[in-house]
C-alpha cells in the first residue's frame, strides 16, 4: 500500500498545484476582463468631459459674439426717424474701427467686428457700403437674402438678425438690424459683414483666456487639482483646442499637441460665428480624472500575483520531480546495496559451512576456504565503509585524520587488498611508484579512495587485461593515476560520474551502487586534494587523484614513517 501512495502522491502534488494554477489564471482572466469593462466605461467618461468642454466653449464664444455685436447696433434704432446719416456714420465707424495696440485690457484692446457695413433702403432699392468692397455677386447675394428675411419673417421685437449668405463656396456671415416707418412697415436696413477669421480668432481666443471650459469639475477634481481646474487659463495646460471653420480656416489652435492629448470630442455648430466645429482632446491630467487607477492596478496586482503563482509552482514541481527522481534512486540505491552486501556474505556462509560440516578434504581446501573468507570479509568491509562515508558526508559529518603516509606502503596494501579479487577476473594489476613519496592525507580514505577506484576500473573493465596505479610526485603534491582498457567516460559525463547515485547505462553491464565514485570525490576533497577523469593511454579511463604532498623519505627513514602512517 506504501510502495502505490509513493508512485502516486508526486502525480496527486503535480495534479493540485495545476490546480492553484488554473485559480490564479482565473483570478487575471477575470481582472483582465473587468479591465476591459472599465477601460470602456473610461473612454465613456472621458469623451463626455471632452463634449462637454467643446459645448462650453461654443456656447460661451457665441455668447460673448452676441453680447458684444449688440454694442456695435446701438447708434442705429428701430425707427426710421433715428435712421440718421450722423448715426449711420458712428455705426460703421465703431464696427470697423481697427485693433489698438498698447491695451492693458485685452478686451478693451479689440477692433471692431466688422469687414464692411452697408446701408439698404428696402424702398427704393439704395445700396452703401463702408470698408472692405464687396463683390457684385456676394452684394447681390446679401441684398437678396436681406430683403427677403426683411420682408417676410423679420419680427420687430428682434435686436439683431443673423444671416449666412453662401456664395461661390464661401460664407458671409451677415447681421443687420431693420427699421421701421411709422406705419409700422420695413423701411431701411444697416448692417455688417464680419470678419470671420479675425472675429473668431478673438471670441474664442478670448474665451479659453477668460473662462474654464468645465464648468462641473469642480465636483470631478481630486485633491490638488481643483485650482487648475478652477483658473481658465490653465485651459491650455489641460486640452487640445482646435475650431475650425466649414471653409477649413483655424479659428483657433491652442493648448497641448494633439500627440499629447487626441481628440476625444467634435462638437459640430451653426451660429453667430457661422459653421465651424471644436475638437477637443483631455491631457494627462483629466484623464487622470477621468479614469481612476485603480481597476488597473488590481489588473497589475493579479498579473504579478499570476506570474508568481507559475513560478512558485515551476519550482515547486521541479522540486517534486527532484525528490521523485532522488527517491527512486535511492530506491536502487537500496537495491543494489543489498546485492552488493549478498554476494561476500552467501560466499562466507558457504565457506562457513563447509569448514563446520567437515567438507574439506586436506589442508589446501581448508587454506582455499579460509582465504574465500578472508576475501570476502575484506570486501564487505569495503562496502560497508563506503556507505558509512557516504552517510557521514550527507549529514556533514565527514572527519579525517591526516598524517604522513608512505605510498610505496600504501601501494602494496592495496596490491595485498585487491589483487586476488582483480586476478580472480583474468586481469592483472601493476603499480608504479616514484621512490621516497609521502602524503599528507588520512591513511585509511586514501586506501578506500584507491580501492574505490580499482574496484570502479574492475566493474567496466570488459576486454581489459590490466590495471596500472601509479603514483608520481610533483610540485607540493601527490597524483595517483588509475588506468584502465575499459570503454572510457564520454566528456559530457566526465563531471556528472562524481554526483551521488549516478551511473552511466548502457556503456557496459556493470552494476554497483552508484555512490563510489562519490565517496571518492567527498575524501579526496576533504583531504584537500581534488580529483578528475580523462582519457587513458591504454584506451579507457584514466581516473586523477591529488592531495598534498608530506616531506619526502630520505633512505633509513622508512619505518619511522611507516610507523607514523600505521
Amino acid at each position: 500500500m506504501t510502495g502505490r501512495w509513493d508512485r502516486w502522491r508526486p502525480g496527486l502534488h503535480i495534479a493540485v498545484l495545476l490546480l492553484i494554477l488554473a485559480g490564479s489564471a482565473t483570478l487575471v482572466v477575470e481582472s483582465w476582463l473587468s479591465h476591459r469593462s472599465f477601460a470602456a466605461r473610461s473612454t465613456e467618461a472621458s469623451r463626455a468631459l471632452a463634449f462637454e468642454a467643446a459645448a462650453n466653449l461654443s456656447r460661451s464664444a457665441e455668447s460673448r459674439l452676441n453680447y458684444s455685436l449688440g454694442l456695435y447696433f446701438t447708434p442705429v434704432a428701430s425707427r426710421l426717424d433715428y435712421d440718421t446719416p450722423a448715426r449711420r456714420e458712428d455705426f460703421a465707424r465703431m464696427a470697423l474701427e481697427p485693433p489698438r495696440e498698447g491695451c492693458a485690457v485685452a478686451s478693451l484692446c479689440a477692433g471692431g467686428p466688422a469687414r464692411t457695413t452697408f446701408h439698404y433702403d428696402l424702398r427704393t432699392e439704395e445700396w452703401t457700403t463702408t470698408g472692405a468692397p464687396i463683390g457684385p455677386d456676394a452684394a447681390k447675394a446679401i441684398r437678396d437674402s436681406v430683403r427677403d428675411e426683411a420682408l417676410n419673417r423679420y419680427k420687430p421685437a428682434w435686436q439683431l438678425a443673423v444671416l449666412t449668405v453662401p456664395v461661390a463656396g464661401k460664407q458671409h456671415i451677415v447681421l443687420y438690424r431693420l427699421a421701421f416707418d411709422a406705419a409700422g412697415k420695413p423701411a431701411t436696413v444697416n448692417g455688417l459683414e464680419l470678419d470671420m477669421p479675425r472675429v473668431g480668432r478673438e471670441m474664442f481666443g478670448r474665451t479659453v483666456a477668460q473662462m474654464p471650459l468645465l464648468a462641473s469639475a469642480r465636483s470631478r477634481s481630486t485633491a490638488g487639482t481643483t485650482s487648475e481646474w478652477q483658473a481658465g487659463e490653465e485651459n491650455g495646460k489641460l486640452f487640445s483646442i482646435h475650431v475650425i471653420s466649414a471653409e477649413g480656416l483655424d479659428y483657433l489652435k491652442a493648448g497641448l499637441p494633439a500627440a499629447q492629448a487626441p481628440v476625444l470630442a467634435q462638437y459640430p455648430m451653426t451660429g453667430g460665428l457661422g459653421s465651424y466645429r471644436v475638437d477637443i482632446g483631455l491631457g494627462p491630467e483629466l484623464l487622470a480624472v477621468a479614469s481612476s487607477g485603480a481597476d488597473r492596478a488590481r489588473l497589475v496586482t493579479a498579473s504579478v500575483a499570476f506570474a508568481a503563482s507559475v513560478l512558485l509552482i515551476a519550482l515547486a514541481i521541479a522540486q517534486t520531480r527532484r525528490e521523485y527522481a532522488l527517491a527512486r534512486l535511492r530506491e536502487s540505491f537500496v537495491a543494489s546495496v543489498s546485492h552488493e552486501l549478498r554476494t561476500p556474505l552467501a560466499q562466507i556462509r558457504l565457506y562457513s559451512e563447509m569448514l563446520q560440516l567437515g567438507f574439506v578434504r586436506d589442508a589446501r581446501e581448508h587454506n582455499t576456504a579460509v582465504d574465500v573468507i578472508v576475501q570476502e570479509a575484506g570486501r564487505l568491509t569495503y562496502l560497508i565503509e563506503n556507505v558509512l562515508t557516504y552517510s557521514r558526508a550527507s549529514r556533514g559529518e565527514l572527519r579525517l585524520e591526516p598524517a604522513m603516509v608512505d605510498v610505496a606502503a600504501l601501494l602494496d596494501e592495496v596490491t595485498r587488498t585487491e589483487g586476488p579479487l582483480v586476478a580472480a577476473a583474468g586481469i592483472a594489476l601493476r603499480t608504479s611508484v616514484q621512490p621516497g613519496l609521502v602524503a599528507a592525507a588520512d591513511r585509511a580514505a586514501l586506501l578506500q579512495v584507491l580501492i574505490n577506484l580499482i574496484d570502479n576500473a574492475l566493474r567496466h573493465a570488459e576486454g581489459t587485461r590490466e590495471i596500472v596505479v601509479t603514483a608520481e610526485g610533483a610540485e607540493r603534491i601527490v597524483r595517483f593515476l588509475v588506468d584502465d582498457a575499459g570503454p572510457g567516460v564520454p566528456r559530457r559525463d566526465r563531471d556528472r560520474i562524481w554526483q551521488r547515485f549516478v551511473r552511466l547505462e548502457g556503456r557496459t553491464r556493470a552494476t554497483g551502487s552508484g555512490i563510489g565514485l562519490s565517496v571518492v570525490a567527498e575524501l579526496v576533497a576533504a583531504m584537500g586534494g581534488h580529483a578528475t577523469v580523462t582519457d587513458s593511454p591504454l584506451g579507457g579511463a584514466r581516473f586523477i587523484v591529488e592531495v598534498p604532498a608530506g616531506a619526502k623519505i630520505e633512505r633509513g627513514d622508512e619505518r619511522a614513517v611507516a610507523q607514523r602512517s600505521s
